[in-house]
């Protein structure tokens, strides 16, 4: 035993006498902390590194270094020399072998990559070169092209010169052409414009006595309403004095007043949303007409009425609007005429002649299915109608009073009826 120990202690001796002065490999065991510590890692060869250094970075210097580093790490680590263990000797030369290679493959990689990088360098030369090659050709090119499109735009110069003097011999031609013919055609063309200037005389005396003529019927049929209106009124009148000297006037008030106001709240509620929106806006009209301090504040309310008019009425076709009919009528040709008032003092009608219908089309077909329901109706008669009003650009809707304080106070809409019947 005491022969082993001190042939342990010669080899250790003679190790340390073959190892060469510490450099990288023993500085980087003494920064883990010496032998121990960095056994493990010193066997762990693989990857493009090793003990932090790039494979390709080894010298032959530093692999002799690891050798032997590792041999007297391998006497530390085991207590004996790896040279008195076979295996443990090849595993020194198996992992110093392994490191050779490492470092070999490293070695060939850093000059493959360098191989690229300068076959890289020169393809980039190259490439240089074929491109201010390139650059030269064009260059050379583009100034032979310059001098053809110099060529070519002093010819088409020389040629545009020469059309612009042709063009401007034909202008004058046909401008000298052109005198002559207004010339001779001057007397044809006052005679025409004094012909277009009868021709507009005579539509607007044309317009003017339609005007006139629809004013006309206008006032008539306002002074036959007016007179009808004053003969219901004494008849209606003729009836209560009667019906005064029959019973007691409390008993009659009491007989009109409640079934009129207990139809007249059924009426209201039975009424679409958008017909009272369009009551109210010609009740907000009528109210800021009264309140007019003069003309011009009164004529306000017109146009105001005709903006909200225009933004209830999405589309001048209405459906199921209510209200109770004030007139039932045909015109001078048989055509029916229809009225309905839909609020006190608003009126929906169809015109009451041919003339101011010119257009409108509101009158009602004798042969009409239409025209048959409303014959069944009766005036007073609550119904329930759907049609359109006739577009307008002053009203919104086409109003046909013949007076601004009319067609404020009295609307009377123009409208084209599509269906009536009488309501349950």
């Amino acid at each position: 035993m005491r022969v082993i120990v001190s042939l342990g202690v010669v080899m250790v001796a003679l190790a340390s006498s073959n190892i060469a002065k510490a450099d990288y490999v023993q500085s980087w065991v003494d920064s883990r902390g010496g032998c121990k510590r960095a056994w493990t890692d010193l066997g762990r060869i693989y990857g493009d590194k090793f003990l932090g250094k790039p494979n390709s970075e080894w010298t032959d210097a530093m692999v002799e270094e690891y050798a032997q580093v590792r041999d007297r790490c391998f006497l530390e680590v085991n207590g004996f020399p790896p040279s008195y263990n076979l295996d443990a000797r090849r595993e020194v030369q198996r992992a110093t072998q392994t490191l050779k290679q490492a470092v070999e493959r490293g070695r060939a990689a850093e000059r493959q990559r360098l191989a690229q990088i300068e076959a890289s360098g020169r393809l980039a030369r190259e490439t240089m070169e074929r491109e201010r090659a390139k650059q030269n050709e064009m260059a050379a090119l583009e100034a032979l092209e310059a001098q053809k499109k110099r060529e070519l735009s002093q010819e088409e110069a020389r040629i545009k010169q020469e059309r612009l003097r042709a063009e401007a011999k034909r202008d004058r031609e046909a401008a000298e052409e052109a005198l002559r013919v207004a010339e001779a055609e001057a007397p044809k063309i006052a005679e025409a414009a004094k012909e277009a200037e009868a021709a507009r005389r005579a539509r607007q005396a044309a317009e003017q006595k339609l005007a006139d003529i629809r004013s006309q019927l206008g006032l008539q049929e306002k002074a036959r309403q007016d007179a009808l209106a004053r003969a219901e009124a004494a008849e209606i009148s003729r009836r209560q004095e009667l019906q005064r000297e029959a019973d007691p006037a409390k008993h009659e008030l009491a007989a009109v007043t409640t079934p009129a106001k207990a139809e007249i709240s059924q009426a209201l509620n039975a009424m679409p949303d958008l017909e009272k929106q369009f009551i109210a806006a010609v009740e907000n009209a009528r109210s800021v007409y009264k309140s007019g301090a003069n003309d011009m504040a009164k004529g306000a309310a017109r146009p105001l009425r005709a903006k909200e008019l225009c933004a209830l009425l999405r589309s001048p076709s209405i459906r199921n609007w209510v209200g109770r009919v004030s007139k039932l009528s045909t015109n001078g040709d048989g055509k029916g005429v229809l009225e309905v008032q839909i609020d006190k003092d608003i009126v929906i009608k169809t015109w009451n002649n041919a003339v101011s219908d010119a257009g409108d089309n509101t009158l009602i077909d004798p042969g009409s299915p239409l025209f048959s329901k409303a014959s069944a109706l009766a005036e007073g008669k609550q119904v329930v109608f759907s049609g359109s009003f006739r577009a307008d650009s002053t009203d919104c809707v086409r109003e046909g009073s013949l007076t601004l304080r009319g067609s404020l106070m009295e609307p009377e809409f123009i409208f084209r009826f599509s269906d009536v019947a009488s309501k349950q």
